[in-house]
C-alpha cells in the first residue's frame, strides 16, 4: 500500500512538473554582463559573437552596424549588416522614437515601449553615433519572445577614427535564475517517504 501511495504522488509530481512551461514573454532581468568586440576582429569567430539564444548571435564587421549571424534553421545566417538588421530583433531607445527615458524605461516595461529595427531605433544613419552610447536600450528577441536591457557603451566608427573599426561594447542583462518547480517542493516529502520505505523494507519486498 504505502509502495503505491508514494508511486502515485511521485507520477502527479511528474506530471506537474512535465506542464511547467517558461511564461512568455520573458523580461531578462539575472545578473548583467558585458560584451566586447575588437576593432579589426573576424566576425565569423566564436569569441567575437556574442550569443545570446540559439537564434541569435551578434557581431559586427569593419564597417556598419550589428548583424545576427546564428545560422539557420534557428537563426538568419546574415552575413552582413542590412536595413532590418539585426533580423530576428527589434529595439527601443531611452527618449528616442516616442519612447520614455528614466524610471518609466527598461526591459520591464516592454508593452509600453515602441520597437522597431536597431538603426531606426536610434534615429536612422545620420544619428546613431550620436545616439548610441550610454543610452539605456531594450533588446526584443523576437522569435524567443525576451526582452532584454541593453546599453551600447562603445561603438567604433572607421570614418571617424579608421582604428576603432568593427569594434563595439555593451553590457545587457542574462536570462533570468529559474526557481525550483513548486511541484517538486510540494511533493519532497514524498521523495524522502520512498527512500526511507526502501531502507526498511525487508529483502524482496
Amino acid at each position: 500500500m504505502m509502495r503505491k501511495f508514494v508511486f502515485s504522488i511521485l507520477a502527479a509530481a511528474s506530471f506537474a512538473v512535465a506542464g511547467t512551461a517558461v511564461a512568455s514573454p520573458q523580461v531578462w532581468n539575472g545578473p548583467s554582463i558585458a560584451f566586447a568586440k575588437a576593432p579589426g576582429t573576424d566576425p565569423t569567430l566564436a569569441e567575437n559573437q556574442d550569443r545570446l539564444t540559439g537564434g541569435v548571435w551578434l557581431t559586427r564587421s569593419s564597417s556598419g552596424g550589428i548583424y545576427n549571424v546564428a545560422p539557420p534553421p534557428a537563426g538568419p545566417g546574415e552575413i552582413f549588416f542590412g536595413i532590418s538588421s539585426p533580423a530576428g530583433t527589434a529595439w527601443a531607445f531611452s527618449g528616442l522614437d516616442s519612447n520614455p527615458s528614466g524610471a518609466a524605461f527598461g526591459a520591464s516595461h516592454y508593452g509600453n515601449l515602441h520597437f522597431t529595427d536597431w538603426a531606426g531605433a536610434l534615429g536612422g544613419s545620420g544619428l546613431l553615433l550620436f545616439n548610441i552610447l550610454d543610452r539605456p536600450g531594450v533588446l526584443h528577441l523576437t522569435a524567443e519572445d525576451v526582452y532584454i536591457d541593453i546599453t551600447f557603451t562603445a561603438f567604433g566608427s572607421a570614418r571617424s577614427f579608421p582604428s576603432s573599426a568593427g569594434a563595439f561594447a555593451y553590457t545587457r542583462t542574462t536570462a533570468s535564475p529559474v526557481p525550483a518547480p513548486a511541484a517538486l517542493l510540494l511533493f519532497a516529502p514524498a521523495l524522502t517517504a520512498l527512500l526511507g520505505w526502501r531502507r526498511q523494507a525487508p529483502p524482496g519486498g
